[in-house]
């Protein structure tokens, strides 16, 4: 199986937005999403989730793979990934990304930005040189938390996962797929520098926006 990345991750937490009932997310509340996935699987699993560093910056704790890939929608929302490839992802982690999401996602970008500053992890590293995030001690904070404290999954929350793929699965055909994902996602950026009102109407004929 795929080794699972940063970027899997954030990908997974697109596809759980129900974007028809006016759901969106920031490039800065996915950065937060994901370090509370990764504590919360550190803390309970102790596993990481994805072996990549995180590091620590003024809005909090980023990946520098996913900011890479991401910082050019800025404060926009980010649309849902054009390609996905579930097989990568065994149901532990879906569940996990989903329980995160359940739990978080509801906050908004900034108030997940301050709840990272309250991490002595965060704390630490924005005071370092290196900004390194350290894993242990995210583990310390997430364990001294009152962070999701358990993984268990009802028959209404997995029904919720299955109909998360479901929605991406059935909206595919509005886009063209691309072989590489970081090539559409630079293609997305050119179109929304294009025509921002029509990038947001993701399902526009290409030809419509150029």
């Amino acid at each position: 199986m795929k080794k699972i990345t940063a970027l899997d991750i954030a990908n997974y937490f697109l596809i759980l937005l129900d974007r028809d009932e006016g759901d969106s997310i920031t490039h800065l509340k996915l950065q937060k999403l994901i370090y509370f996935a990764q504590g919360v699987s550190i803390s309970l699993t102790d596993r990481l989730l994805f072996d990549e560093p995180m590091i620590a910056l003024q809005h909090g704790p980023v990946s520098s793979s996913v900011y890479n890939i991401f910082k050019v929608f800025g404060n926009n929302t980010i649309p849902q990934p054009p390609e996905m490839d579930f097989d990568i992802y065994n149901q532990s982690i879906k569940n996990l990304i989903y329980k995160v999401y359940n739990i978080y996602g509801e906050h908004t970008a900034s108030y997940l930005r301050n709840l990272s500053h309250e991490h002595t992890a965060w704390k630490n590293a924005h005071n370092s040189n290196e900004k390194i995030i350290d894993y242990n001690e995210v583990k310390n904070d997430f364990v001294n938390s009152d962070h999701l404290n358990n993984l268990d999954i009802s028959d209404i929350e997995q029904q919720a996962i299955i109909d998360s793929e479901d929605r991406w699965w059935m909206s595919y055909d509005c886009g063209v797929p691309s072989e590489d994902i970081t090539d559409r996602l630079l293609e997305h950026k050119a179109l929304f520098e294009k025509n921002p009102q029509a990038f947001i109407n993701s399902c526009t004929p290409l030809e419509e926006i150029i």
